[in-house]
Order: C-alpha cells, then structure tokens, then sequence
C-alpha cells in the first residue's frame, strides 16, 4: 500500500476522534508477521542443531612434532563390553613406554598410567585403534580392565606406538625364549 492510502485514514480517525471525544486507536498490518516469526524461530533452532551435530562428529586430536604427546578420544572397556562413549584424553609416552593417561570425568582430570598391548586389526575407516591396560596390569581405581585409544592415521603419534608395540613384542620374545633355553637340558659333563 502506498503510504499515503495508509495516512489517510488515520488522520481522519484523528480529526473524528476531536469531534467525537472517543480515543481512536490507528491498526496497521504489514503482512504476515506471525508466519516471518516462526520461519525465523525454526531457521535459529535448524541452525543450533546442525551446529550440535557437527560439534559431536568432529573428533579432537592433536600430536606433538616428535609424537610423544597427544590428544585423541578414548573409550574404555570393562571385561567384554565398552563403558559409555568416547572421551578426549590427553596422552603423554614416558621415557620408559608406559602412558600417561589424562581422561575427563565430570569436572576434573584423572591421571592414570597404561601400557599399550596392541592394535585393533580392523579398524574404523581413517583411524587406528590401539589397545591399553592399566600399568600393574590389574585394574584402574574404576575397575577397568582395558581401554582402547583412537587416533587418525595422519597423527605424528603413530610411528612412536607402533615403535612401543615393536618394543614390546621383543620383550615378549626374548622372555619366551630365556624361558626354552631355561627348560633345555643341560650339556652333559663329558
């Protein structure tokens, strides 16, 4: 409406309402506010869900330049079954290869240290999938038997645990073979 036609009749409301002693309220509309509302309010809701989402698919990772310190999710195992969802952890390799584990729950980190025995062989699509278990080989203070560590496969952090596993593998094979040689019969005196 051109703004003249809308003038109009409020200035006649006005010069009747000085004649007529009543008081005139002047209504205009200007299309459909309602509906401009609820399209807004929708595109705001539609707009903090997708932000959620991709919040909640986005993992956090970050490695140091020599891979010894990082930052990854982590989800933790107990007997068979995994316990709740994945967690960021933060991660730092000691100098004698065990973890230390810094894992948020509830309002403050808890430290931990695990050793790493071993690797998922099928891991999900873009990330390696490494297995730990608390350093005395028991249980955390939780009673968590295991937990696994989920990095993707560009990290810096993957050739120093791939290098702990190769470590421990030795470790492992040198033990099993003392333990033949312990067991073979001693020479004869002759």
């Amino acid at each position: 409406m051109p703004a003249s036609r809308i003038e109009r009749p409020v200035a006649r409301a006005a010069s009747d309402q000085r004649l007529s002693g009543r008081r005139v309220v002047a209504t205009t509309t200007i299309g459909n506010t309602g509906v401009v509302d609820i399209l807004w309010l929708l595109l705001l809701v539609g707009l903090v869900g997708g932000l959620w989402f991709i919040a909640y698919k986005i993992e956090p990772h970050w490695a140091s330049k020599d891979g010894t310190r990082f930052m990854c999710t982590s989800q933790s195992i107990w007997g068979d079954h995994s316990v709740g969802k994945n967690k960021e952890t933060h991660v730092a390799i000691t100098e004698d290869g065990l973890l230390l584990v810094q894992e948020k729950r509830l309002f403050k980190r808890e430290r931990a240290y695990w050793s790493l025995v071993g690797k998922s062989d099928s891991p999900p699509k873009g990330k390696q999938v490494y297995i730990a278990v608390p350093r005395d080989g028991s249980r955390d203070p939780h009673g968590l038997t295991q937990m696994t560590v989920h990095i993707p496969n560009k990290s810096r952090a993957i050739p120093v645990l791939e290098h702990l596993l190769d470590e421990r593998a030795r470790l492992i094979r040198g033990a099993s073979t003392l333990e033949t040689v312990e067991q073979a019969d001693p020479p004869d005196p002759d």
